[in-house]
C-alpha cells in the first residue's frame, strides 16, 4: 500500500480518480476546471492511496492564507476585523485543508471494491499523510471542510482521535423532486408561499431565458453580475475568474449548463448548474441586483431549475449553502455539514478551540427561525 501526494489531478488520471467517486457529480473534470481557473491565493493538492497499482482511496485538498473573520457574521466579525488591523499576522493563518473551496462537501472517495469495514483504516492513513504534508510544508492550521452529516461517524472515529475539533458549518439545501409537475410542486407549499410564487411567475413573460454551454459572448456581463452578487454576500472565501466559469462549462459539457436571463437584450442574471440523471447542483446564481429584484429573479430562476429537474427526471435539487430562508419556504431541507480543525501549536490550538463557538453555524436555530415565517405578500 502506497500514499502519494500530487499537485495536479492530471497526474492521477481521469479513470483512477473517477473510479473512487462513481456516484459523485463533481469529479475529475470539476477539479481540473478549478485548477485551470487560476484562482488567486489558492493552490491545490490530492492525496492518493494505492495498492497493487490501483487507486483505492482519494481526497482533494487546498492551500491558502485564511483570515479568521472570513466565516464569522455580525458582532464578532466586526471585532475580528478591527483586531486584524492591529495584528494582521495573528489573525491570518497558513491553512491546509481537505476538501475544496468550490464544493459543498469534502469528497472522500473509495474504490467500489473497498468494504465499509476497511474505510476507517484507509482514512487513518490518508489523514496521517495529510498531517505529515502540513508539517513538511510549514502549514500551521489544518482543517477538513464540510463533512456531510452522513459521513460524520466515519470522520469522528478517525479525526477526533487525532486531535481535530469538530464544529458545525453551513448546511446544504436539498429539495427532493417528489412531484411530476410545477402545479403538483406548488401544492406542496403553504398557501401564502404558493400565492406569492404564482404572482412572481407572471414576470416570466417579460424575460427571455436561454440555456447555454458556451458563454464567450456574455462572459463580461456575467463577471459583472458575479462581482455584484459577491459584494452583497456576507460569506466570502474565494474570488472566481472568467476561466472558472468558461472552463467548467467546457470541461464538464456533458453535465453542466448555464441558464441566462435577459430583459430585452440585456443579461440580468445567470445560473451555473451541474446535473446528471440523479442530481442537479446549483453552483452559482448571480444577478444584476438593481434590475433582477424588480423581476423577482431569484424565484424565477428557482422555478426554472425545478422545471428542468422535472423534465429530466432528476430527483434531487441541491441548491447550495446560504440563503436558507427562501430555500426552506420553497420546500427544501437542510443537510448539516461539519468542519474539523486543529493547529500544530498547542497554545494557539487551545485558543482556537475555546473560540470555536463564534465560528459555528447553529443549524437548529436556522431551521426553527425560518420555519416560523412565510414569504411576504
Amino acid at each position: 500500500m502506497k500514499i502519494c501526494f500530487f499537485n495536479s489531478i492530471e497526474q492521477i488520471g481521469r479513470k483512477a480518480w473517477n473510479d473512487c467517486f462513481p456516484d459523485e457529480l463533481e469529479r475529475f473534470d470539476h477539479f481540473l476546471a478549478l485548477e485551470k481557473s487560476e484562482l488567486p491565493d489558492f493552490s491545490w493538492g490530492y492525496l492518493i492511496l494505492s495498492q497493487n497499482e490501483k487507486t483505492i482511496a482519494a481526497v482533494s485538498l487546498f492551500f491558502t492564507e485564511y483570515s479568521l473573520e472570513t466565516t464569522v457574521q455580525g458582532y464578532y466579525k466586526n471585532i475580528l476585523i478591527s483586531l486584524k488591523k492591529l495584528f494582521p499576522s495573528l489573525l491570518t493563518l497558513k491553512l491546509i485543508c481537505l476538501g475544496s473551496p468550490e464544493t459543498e462537501h469534502c469528497y472522500l472517495g473509495f474504490h467500489p471494491s473497498i468494504k465499509e469495514s476497511e474505510k476507517p483504516r484507509l482514512l487513518k492513513k490518508l489523514l496521517g499523510a495529510f498531517e505529515k504534508k502540513a508539517k513538511e510544508l510549514g502549514y500551521s492550521l489544518l482543517a477538513i471542510k464540510d463533512v456531510p452529516e452522513t459521513l460524520k461517524p466515519l470522520w469522528d472515529q478517525i479525526a477526533s482521535k487525532r486531535g481535530f475539533k469538530s464544529m458545525t458549518s453551513l448546511p446544504t439545501g436539498i429539495l427532493k423532486i417528489e412531484f411530476s409537475s410545477i402545479e403538483e410542486y406548488l401544492k406542496k407549499l403553504s398557501y401564502s408561499t404558493r400565492k406569492d410564487i404564482r404572482r412572481k411567475m407572471r414576470k416570466f413573460k417579460d424575460l427571455r431565458v436561454e440555456l447555454k454551454n458556451n458563454i464567450d459572448d456574455v462572459i463580461g456581463p456575467m463577471m459583472e453580475m458575479y462581482q455584484d452578487t459577491k459584494n452583497r454576500s456576507e460569506w466570502t472565501f474565494e474570488d472566481l475568474t472568467e476561466k472558472y466559469f468558461s472552463g467548467a462549462l467546457e470541461l464538464m459539457k456533458e453535465c453542466s449548463l448555464c441558464v441566462l436571463y435577459y430583459a430585452g437584450e440585456q443579461p440580468i442574471g445567470f445560473n451555473l448548474l451541474y446535473l446528471d440523471q440523479r442530481r442537479m447542483i446549483d453552483k452559482f446564481f448571480c444577478m444584476n441586483s438593481a434590475i433582477g429584484r424588480k423581476f423577482n429573479l431569484y424565484f424565477l430562476s428557482w422555478m426554472t431549475n425545478v422545471k428542468l429537474c422535472i423534465e429530466k427526471g432528476i430527483k434531487c435539487y441541491q441548491s447550495g449553502q446560504v440563503g436558507y430562508e427562501n430555500k426552506i419556504r420553497l420546500g427544501s431541507y437542510l443537510l448539516p455539514n461539519w468542519i474539523y480543525f486543529k493547529h500544530r501549536n498547542p497554545l494557539i490550538n487551545a485558543i482556537l478551540r475555546l473560540l470555536s463557538p463564534i465560528f459555528e453555524v447553529d443549524n437548529k436555530s436556522l431551521l426553527n427561525d425560518f420555519q416560523k415565517h412565510e414569504l411576504p405578500e
